[in-house]
């Protein structure tokens, strides 16, 4: 996922989290990255959705919760 993140290749990215989520990978770092590339191929409104369960589990994690407030740039 993160050659295709880094290289922006959004679809990719979002595709290849979707199944490792899918497979029961779930460390939020993963979740953060399908997230941020919901958000570079402005779809906000997912991206925020997934943020906000991951601040829900994580909510002393200030990292997080800065990664949503770009969402709204």
């Amino acid at each position: 996922m993160d050659v295709y993140w880094w290289s922006d290749q959004n679809s990719k990215a979002i595709a290849i989290a979707k199944v490792a989520l899918k497979n029961e990978v779930t460390p939020p770092e993963l979740s953060v990255k399908l997230a941020q590339a919901y958000k570079r191929a402005n779809a906000v409104p997912q991206a925020e959705k997934i943020m906000d369960s991951i601040i829900k589990k994580h909510p002393k994690n200030t990292e997080y919760i800065k990664i949503k407030k770009t969402f709204k740039e």
